[in-house]
């Protein structure tokens, strides 16, 4: 279904087809967050300065919310119409990448986008798409950081969208044990963050990284239970 594309490099344009089902746009969103996650680090990989390589990182990001500003001056017009579920579609990946950021923080600009997404109504329910649905992961709680589920994490295909689908569970799951234990919870931060930024930096590869986020989720999963224990 995805093919390459000479101008995106990935087929997207079923997704903003009003014949698509709602499970071909979740399944073409994921497919789209991987690819770009790919194509970003591609483009990290090539730059000689850190802040050459976040610019890469934010690349698609920044990209789409001058679409976005662009589309709104002429939001009215024929032509803006026409590329309305596009734009939408743009912004729906953009959101889910947003939403999957480590800080959980979010700008006037990032809140914005999320109310300008609803000019698409081919994207899923116009709604913004989370990262861990578009992975095909249900809503995690502490039980979602088994050995089975880590090991269906390892072996997914799209390995940028497994990474970003850990990540952000290993983070929600660090917020939740600050209340018990801060200064774990802390310790378990920093490896996050350690291990992202060296896969940012191009020290360490996609499967690297993702090696390490299990290893850090069982850590925690053991750390977890052992408190429960302990009660």
């Amino acid at each position: 279904m995805f093919r390459p594309d000479t101008q995106t490099g990935l087929e997207y344009r079923r997704a903003v087809s009003p014949k698509a089902t709602a499970q071909e746009r979740l399944s073409i969103m994921a497919a789209a967050i991987d690819w770009v996650l790919t194509m970003q680090q591609e483009a990290a990989a090539r730059e000689a300065t850190d802040e050459g390589k976040k610019k890469a990182h934010r690349r698609y990001g920044d990209a789409v919310l001058a679409l976005s500003k662009a589309y709104a001056l002429g939001a009215a017009s024929d032509a803006a119409r026409e590329i309305r579920e596009e734009v939408g579609f743009f912004q729906a990946i953009r959101a889910a990448m947003v939403k999957s950021t480590p800080n959980g923080g979010r700008s006037t600009a990032d809140r914005e986008l999320a109310i300008q997404q609803i000019v698409s109504r081919a994207v899923v329910s116009t709604a913004i798409v989370d990262i861990m649905k578009a992975a095909g992961i249900q809503t995690p709680d502490i039980s979602i950081l088994s050995d089975e589920f880590l090991a269906e994490v390892r072996d997914m295909d799209k390995k940028n969208l497994a990474l970003e689908a850990l990540r952000k569970l290993i983070n929600g799951e660090v917020r939740s044990q600050s209340k018990r234990n801060i200064v774990q919870a802390r310790a378990f931060s920093d490896r996050l963050q350690d291990a992202v930024a060296r896969y940012h930096a191009n020290a360490i590869t996609t499967v690297q990284v993702l090696e390490e986020l299990i290893k850090l989720a069982k850590d925690i999963a053991r750390r977890a239970k052992g408190g429960r224990r302990a009660v």
